[in-house]
């Protein structure tokens, strides 16, 4: 096995750093997605207030399409490159 630089274990670090974030919002989401759908509507408020992003959202059907998919909201999930 070879050394790793000191670089490479920077960069491996951040990129564990970011999947573990990417991970934790992908939970959150779910769970929250399933509330929703299962019985509240309105729970995606709580996911937004958990990740202290602003409510920019008219109800739970806009939330999804502007969330998921939306390339001009900067909170959106989909970023164009």
């Amino acid at each position: 096995m070879g050394i790793i630089t000191i670089d490479n274990g920077y960069n491996l670090f951040w990129l564990g750093r970011y999947s573990e974030r990417v991970m934790t919002t992908l939970d959150e989401f779910v769970i929250h997605f399933d509330r929703m759908l299962d019985m509240d509507p309105a729970a995606y408020l709580d996911f937004l207030e958990k990740l202290a992003l602003p409510n920019i959202y008219i109800d739970s059907e806009d939330f999804f399409r502007r969330y998921l998919s939306d390339p001009d909201n900067p909170d959106s999930i989909f970023k164009q490159s």
